[in-house]
C-alpha cells in the first residue's frame, strides 16, 4: 500500500516546485469516492468508530465485505497523496476478520466481540511490530474487558500479527534507530510543558474535523465534494510537501537528524533550518497538516487520524525542542522531543496513555524514553479530556448515547429487540361493547388491562382493571354504559425502533405491569409484560459478564 505513495511521491520530487503535486490529491479523493460510490457501496470513513458501534449496537457484526473494501480505498486516497492514515482502515479490516470467523463458528456475543478485538489488535501489532501496544488498544479504545481469558487471547493475536509483519517486511521496527541522548531529569519541566502543547495540538486536530466535516457536508454532490477538497488540498501540499501521504517519510526525516528535508521540493526552501524561521514554518507545519487531514476525509478520502497525530506529535516536540536550543538550553534533544510527542498527542486524542507509551516504546526499539513518555503522556491524557471526555474514535457514539462497550447494563439494553418480548394472548373487545362483557373478560383473562381495539385492529384505548374495580363491581348504572366510557388513552405505546432502555424507563415511570406494542402499521399486536422484558434484562446481563469457562 505505501509503494504506491512512495513512487508517486518519487515523481512529484523529482525537480523542485514540481507542478504535479496539484493534480495528484484531487484525482486520488475523486478515485476514492468512486470507488466507495460504484463498488463497495458503503461508508469506509471513521473506520475504528464503525468497529465501536458494531459491538455496541450490532452485536459485534463487521461486514464481510470489510476485510478488504478499506484497505483498497485508503491505498488510492493515501497513495496520491491524500494528508491520512492507513492504519485505522487496517484495524477496521482486522476488526471484520475476526468478526467474520465468530459469526462462522457460531459464537455468542461475548466471544465473537473478543474476536473483533483481537483482530484489530493484531493489526496494530503487525503495523507497527508492538505486540503490547495492539493489545493495550483493544483494551482501552475498543474498551474490551479485560481479565485472564481475555489477555491472553488479545496478546496471541497481536504477537501473531507482530511475527508476520516481522517474516514479510523484516525484523527492523518502524524508527528503527537508537535514541541519541539518554533521559535527562533536566527536562522534567521541559516534557510536562510538551505535554500540555500536545493536548492542544490534538484538540486543534478534533476541531479541525468537525468544523471541515460540518462545512463540507453542506455539499450534497459528492464529486464536487471530492473535487473541491483536493483542490483546497493541494495548495496545502504544495507548500508543505511533507503533507503529501501519511507523512511518516517526514518523521523519518525529523528523527534522523534531517529536518532540513522537508523544506525541499517547497517554495520556501530558502529558509535557514538552524533559525527561527525554521521553527515557525515547523509551528504552522502542524497546523497545516490538522486542516489538511481534516479536508482529505471530509471529500470523501478513505482513511486516519492516527498517522496524522503521530506526525501532528513528533512535529510539536521537534518545534519545542528546537525552541529550547535557541534560546540556550542544549540538552534538550529534538529526538526525544519528537517521539515524546508522539505519544502525547495520541494520548490525549485517543484517550489512550497506555497505547501511546508503549506504542512508541515499541516503535523505537526500547524503553529508555519510558519517564518521559509517561510524563507527557500523562498531562496530555488529562488536559485533553478536559476538551472532551471521549477518544475521537467515541465521540460521535457517545452524543448519539450508543457507546456502551464498557458498561454492560447498559450493553444489554441495546442487545435486546423488545418487539421479540411481545405476549399476544390478549382479549380485545370493540368499543360498544358492555360493562357486562368487559366484566366476563376480566374473569377470563390474566392481564391487568384489556385493549379496546376497532374493526381493523387500531389501539382506541385500554382499559385497566384495576381503575375499574368499582364499575365492574357495581349491580346499577352500568346498564347503559359501554367500553368505550371505561377506556382509558394509554400514557405509552412500544413499537419498532423503541429501544429497550426506553421500555424500562415507561414501566418505571408509569408504575405499569405491561405495555402496549404497537406493530409497523399502526395495529395493536400485544402487550409487553414488565415481568417478562426484567427477565430478559438480568439474562442478557449475565450473558454479557459470567466469564469463560
Amino acid at each position: 500500500m505505501a509503494s504506491l505513495e512512495a513512487v508517486l511521491r518519487g515523481a512529484v520530487e523529482k525537480q523542485q516546485l514540481n507542478y504535479l503535486i496539484l493534480a495528484l490529491p484531487p484525482i486520488g479523493i475523486l478515485l476514492s469516492v468512486l470507488f466507495v460510490r460504484r463498488v463497495v457501496k458503503a461508508d469506509l470513513s471513521h473506520g475504528v468508530t464503525k468497529v465501536l458501534a458494531a459491538i455496541s449496537r450490532d452485536g459485534g457484526r463487521v461486514p464481510s465485505k470489510m476485510i478488504w473494501a478499506p484497505l483498497a480505498g485508503c491505498t488510492i486516497t493515501v497513495g496520491f497523496g491524500g494528508s491520512l492514515g492507513m492504519e485505522a482502515p487496517i484495524m477496521h479490516a482486522g476488526s471484520a476478520i475476526g468478526s467474520w470467523v465468530g459469526r462462522r463458528l457460531g459464537l455468542d456475543y461475548r466471544r465473537r466481540v473478543l474476536l473483533v478485538g483481537c483482530g484489530t489488535a493484531a493489526a496494530v501489532a503487525a503495523i507497527f511490530k508492538a505486540p503490547v501496544a495492539g493489545a493495550l488498544f483493544a483494551i482501552e479504545i475498543l474498551m474490551i474487558d479485560f481479565t485472564a481469558q481475555v489477555a491472553v487471547p488479545l496478546l496471541v493475536s497481536s504477537v501473531t500479527g507482530a511475527l508476520l509483519a516481522k517474516v514479510v517486511s523484516g525484523q527492523e521496527v518502524e524508527f528503527h534507530f537508537a535514541v541519541f541522548q539518554p533521559f535527562d531529569f533536566r527536562n522534567v519541566p521541559f516534557y510536562l510543558a510538551l505535554g500540555a502543547l500536545c493536548a492542544l495540538a490534538a484538540a486543534y486536530l478534533r476541531a479541525s474535523q468537525r468544523w471541515v466535516g460540518k462545512r463540507m457536508g453542506r455539499l450534497e454532490r459528492p464529486y464536487l465534494k471530492a473535487v473541491l477538497g483536493g483542490l483546497a488540498l493541494a495548495p496545502l501540499i504544495l507548500i508543505y510537501p511533507p503533507l503529501f501521504g501519511e507523512g511518516y517519510s517526514g518523521m523519518n526525516s525529523m528523527l534522523s537528524g534531517k529536518a532540513f528535508e522537508l523544506l525541499g521540493n517547497s517554495p520556501l526552501f530558502g529558509i535557514d533550518p538552524s533559525g527561527w524561521l525554521f521553527v515557525g514554518y515547523m509551528a504552522f507545519l502542524v497546523l497545516a497538516k490538522g486542516a489538511a487531514s481534516a479536508i482529505t476525509g471530509a471529500a470523501g478520502g478513505v482513511g486516519g487520524i492516527f498517522a496524522p497525530s503521530l506526525f501532528m506529535g513528533s512535529v510539536t516536540g521537534f518545534v519545542l525542542a528546537r525552541a529550547l536550543q535557541l534560546l540556550g538550553v542544549p540538552f534538550a534533544s529534538e529526538l526525544n522531543f519528537a517521539l515524546v510527542g508522539m505519544a502525547g498527542v495520541l494520548a490525549a486524542l485517543l484517550k489512550a496513555p497506555l497505547t501511546s507509551i508503549f506504542l512508541i516504546a515499541e516503535i523505537t526499539g526500547g524503553y529508555a524514553l519510558l519517564v518521559p513518555l509517561i510524563l507527557t503522556s500523562g498531562v496530555a491524557y488529562v488536559l485533553g479530556r478536559r476538551f472532551s471526555p471521549y477518544s475521537i474514535y467515541a465521540e460521535e457514539l457517545a452524543v448519539r448515547n450508543e457507546l456502551v462497550t464498557h458498561q454492560k447494563d447498559r450493553a444489554a439494553l441495546t442487545l435486546i429487540d423488545p418487539g421479540e418480548l411481545v405476549e399476544s394472548d390478549f382479549l380485545a373487545l370493540p368499543p360498544d361493547a358492555s360493562v357486562a362483557d368487559l366484566a366476563r373478560s376480566a374473569l377470563t383473562t390474566r392481564r391487568s388491562s384489556l385493549p379496546v381495539l376497532d374493526a381493523e385492529g387500531f389501539l382506541l384505548g385500554l382499559v385497566r382493571f384495576d381503575e375499574v374495580r368499582r364499575i365492574l363491581l357495581a349491580i346499577e348504572g352500568t346498564e347503559t354504559m359501554c367500553v368505550s366510557d371505561v377506556a382509558s388513552a394509554p400514557q405509552w405505546v412500544i413499537g419498532p425502533g423503541v429501544g429497550m432502555d426506553r421500555v424500562l424507563a415507561f414501566f418505571e415511570q408509569g408504575g405499569v405491569d405491561e405495555l402496549p406494542f404497537l406493530g409497523a402499521d399502526g395495529r395493536f399486536v400485544g402487550f409487553i409484560s414488565k415481568s417478562r422484558a426484567l427477565g430478559a434484562y438480568r439474562a442478557k446481563l449475565l450473558e454479557l459478564v459470567e466469564e469463560s469457562e
